[in-house]
């Protein structure tokens, strides 16, 4: 079963690939294409030209087609048979996945111009010149080693730095896996990938649209990890991640956390001793936050407003931790303080001694004079 999925990995994989270069080459999109007023389609083509690409209608062209090839494999072959596929965590996740898209139109689109423009500016000595007369192909292939090991480091931290890790939480939070968990994360967790991403890319000499079309395959590479599917691949699990791999990832149980990082590629969860090696298990996944604010229900109010809690809930951690942290700084001190006024108050006849036997003659008989304690003559 491993191995027919990833048979059909392989061949979706190139079959996008395929039909992205038919589209890009053989079908551009002009003026006139579509039944509607022609300024609106010019202004669209110079909005998707200018901030969006060929490469971006081409994901929104795929994404039905994409969606429907991963449902029908979670219901083909689940990892958890008494998932619905169509679960609350399901449709909670769509809202996330158009809260980022939003945030990716808005935000990021600016942010990842932002990342260019400084790196032009202040970092182009970062670029790998020998390799800019190297196939595009296998430039990407070097941006590809580049990104997933950089990744993987960020993936790290984000586990290992506690404030990190409550941004992070949100993504690991569902205990529904489906294809929209891909896209369940944080604004400031999603910057933060962000920069890992672009900046790789950016030092071997990509050009942004192939920087978005490298995007448009993470996109539905993640989406296959994340998804409700019974899947090892097969002898490919010792290369790429698959969806039981990154299950392990998501796990509740204490002995596969901090387990199974990698992004892309598990070679570097091999290399550095956190691949989990047991690829029969789907165990169940979430965290162990009681607190944590967890969709129970698919009503649409619980589905509009629990994004919203679930985006509070990281700064509520990070305040509550420095708050903590504040006090017992602030106890300690109190404590110094007192300790140190006891020293002065236990010590004082003793220092007063001190002081007076290091006083000249003279200067002791003019104090006691002036407190009325020396003999007249």
């Amino acid at each position: 079963m491993s191995r027919s999925i990833s048979i059909l990995y392989i061949l979706a994989f190139f079959g996008t690939v395929f039909a992205v270069w038919m589209i890009r080459y053989s079908l551009p999109f002009q003026v006139g294409d579509w039944p509607l007023p022609l300024p609106v389609q010019e202004r669209f083509l110079d909005l998707a030209n200018r901030y969006v690409g060929t490469w971006s209608l081409v994901y929104i062209g795929t994404y039905p087609l994409g969606v429907l090839c991963i449902l029908c494999l979670e219901r083909l072959f689940p990892a958890d048979p008494k998932q619905k596929l169509l679960s609350v965590g399901l449709v909670q996740d769509a809202v996330w996945e158009l809260l980022r898209t939003l945030f990716e139109l808005l935000i990021i689109i600016w942010y990842v111009k932002l990342l260019a423009f400084y790196y032009e500016r202040h970092l182009s000595f970062l670029t790998i010149s020998s390799v800019e007369h190297f196939p595009v192909l296998v430039r990407l292939a070097l941006a590809v080693l580049v990104y997933d090991f950089l990744s993987w480091f960020r993936h790290y931290l984000s586990h290992k730095i506690s404030w990190l890790w409550f941004f992070h939480a949100i993504h690991h939070s569902q205990r529904e896996l489906n294809l929209f968990t891909h896209n369940r994360n944080h604004f400031v967790d999603m910057l933060v990938a962000r920069t890992f991403t672009v900046l790789p890319l950016l030092i071997v000499g990509l050009s942004v649209p192939n920087i978005v079309a490298f995007a448009l395959f993470r996109e539905w590479q993640g989406r296959l990890q994340h998804s409700n599917i019974r899947s090892s691949f097969g002898p490919l699990k010792y290369l790429l991640v698959s969806p039981q791999s990154h299950r392990i990832h998501h796990s509740l149980a204490a002995e596969h956390h901090d387990k199974n990082f990698g992004s892309i590629l598990s070679v570097w969860d091999y290399l550095f001793g956190t691949q989990h090696r047991q690829y029969a298990d789907y165990p169940p996944t979430g965290v162990a936050d009681p607190h944590f604010p967890l969709e129970n229900s698919g009503s649409l109010g619980t589905v509009l407003v629990l994004p919203i809690r679930q985006t509070f809930y990281p700064f509520r951690q990070v305040y509550q931790r420095a708050s903590a942290l504040f006090g017992r700084l602030k106890h300690s001190k109190g404590k110094l303080l007192a300790a140190s006024r006891t020293l002065k108050e236990s010590n004082s006849p003793v220092i007063g001694q001190l002081q007076e036997s290091r006083m000249p003659q003279h200067s002791r008989a003019q104090g006691q004079k002036f407190h009325g304690t020396v003999a007249p003559p």
